[in-house]
């Protein structure tokens, strides 16, 4: 696990177009995101999203916030979304399943 978390650092470190996306774009905040945890910031987002891709690409930032969101989000090809991660998360939403029990002979 450390090897492939090692190989997969050093590749964004140092590969091409990974490399090369720099968190400098527009902000969600800028498209009306609240970032609240309580607003529905899911059309503010796709607008920024929208934007990035009508000026041939680019990156959206996310700001240190709670973002609230109720959909999914279409990126297109040379959109980057990027911006810091802290937690905590809220995760109630998310449902976890039990690995599947071993076959017994």
């Amino acid at each position: 696990m450390r090897t492939a978390l090692a190989i997969a650092l050093l590749w964004t470190l140092c590969a091409g177009t990974v490399a090369r996306a720099v968190c400098v774009g527009a902000s969600v905040n800028s498209y009306g995101a609240k970032g609240d945890g309580h607003t529905d910031d899911t059309a503010a987002i796709q607008s920024a999203i929208n934007a990035a891709a009508s000026a041939g690409g680019g990156s959206v930032v996310f700001n240190v916030a709670r973002y609230y969101t109720t959909g999914t989000f279409v990126v297109p090809q040379g959109v980057v979304l990027c911006g810091a991660v802290e937690g905590p998360f809220d995760v109630a939403g998310v449902i976890r399943r039990s690995p599947p029990s071993p076959p017994r002979y």
